[in-house]
């Protein structure tokens, strides 16, 4: 593999921005990372990055390349000494919080980061787990942004929201990503879905529980036992009851587990229409397992 710049000599290594090999002669370390030391009208960035702020270097000074879709703005020329914004994305990506927070927050009001920065400052608080900050700032970030980091502040400000039982506005940022054609993980249904669920709506909350649920781990059985919840008050107690068995035996919190296995045998009974052996069966297991329950009487 040779040099991107002189295709007559060996690569000695890629960069970490545009991810082309160079020869040594093209290659200066920052950060432990190598980089292609660029002439000004030379830059350029791999797609990915058009929606970013590109970093390159060229020999002592920084050169700072706004990049939007299919076009490249005029680049920018500043000293190390004052290029806080180059400071404060090596600080986020290595995890420095404090010191990004401080770098983005002295060009937050800056013509060519005022755009970007409230992006990072928002992330940066919802990693140092500042929910209320995110809560009260993430409509306002939205308006200058699309695409990925949009949908990026949506699912921040759902969890945010969640955490501070803000059921509403939780289930608002989910119900955006979905309208804007977001694939929800797991845990933004159960977000929606619990959402719902506090809030009344049974029948919208199961929709979402039902997407929670998957292999046998602690979400799945928070998610299972709220949809038998859900499927009860909407009056199917047969979902119901296959819902608190799933909820039974997919998780290890034990006051989920007896309260599933309990409303289980209590549906197996009062639905009747199986083998009787089996619902005497299902009662004894209940009783091995919980000697002691406060339902034993019953």
């Amino acid at each position: 593999m040779n040099c991107t710049n002189h295709p007559e000599v060996e690569a000695q290594g890629m960069c970490a921005y545009c991810g082309k090999p160079f020869c040594k002669e093209c290659l200066v370390e920052v950060k432990d990372e190598c980089c292609f030391l660029v002439e000004v009208s030379k830059v350029t960035c791999k797609e990915e990055c058009m929606t970013l702020s590109c970093v390159c270097l060229y020999r002592k000074v920084i050169v700072v390349c706004v990049i939007e879709i299919d076009k490249l703005s005029t680049s920018q020329v500043v000293d190390v000494t004052t290029s806080y914004d180059l400071l404060g994305y090596i600080s986020y990506t290595e995890g420095l919080l404090v010191d990004s927070k401080l770098h983005f927050g002295a060009v937050a009001a800056h013509d060519d980061y005022k755009a970007v920065v409230p992006y990072y400052l928002l992330n940066i608080e919802f990693l140092s787990g500042n929910d209320e900050y995110v809560s009260q700032r993430a409509e306002g970030v939205l308006a200058g942004l699309a695409g990925a980091r949009r949908a990026e502040v949506e699912r921040v400000a759902a969890q945010s929201n969640f955490r501070l039982e803000k059921w509403n506005e939780a289930e608002d940022y989910i119900a955006l990503l979905r309208s804007e054609g977001a694939t929800l993980s797991r845990e933004e249904n159960y977000i929606g879905g619990y959402a719902l669920y506090r809030m009344g709506d049974y029948d919208n909350a199961a929709s979402y529980l039902r997407g929670a649920c998957g292999p046998n781990d602690q979400l799945t059985q928070n998610a299972a036992y709220h949809l038998a919840d859900c499927y009860l008050r909407l009056g199917d107690k047969k979902q119901a009851r296959q819902s608190f068995s799933m909820a039974y035996s997919s998780g290890d919190n034990k006051t989920i587990c007896e309260d599933a296995l309990y409303n289980y045998c209590k549906l197996q009974v009062e639905q009747g229409g199986g083998n009787f052996n089996e619902e005497i069966q299902s009662l004894s297991h209940y009783l091995r397992e919980y000697p002691r329950s406060a339902h034993r009487g019953e």
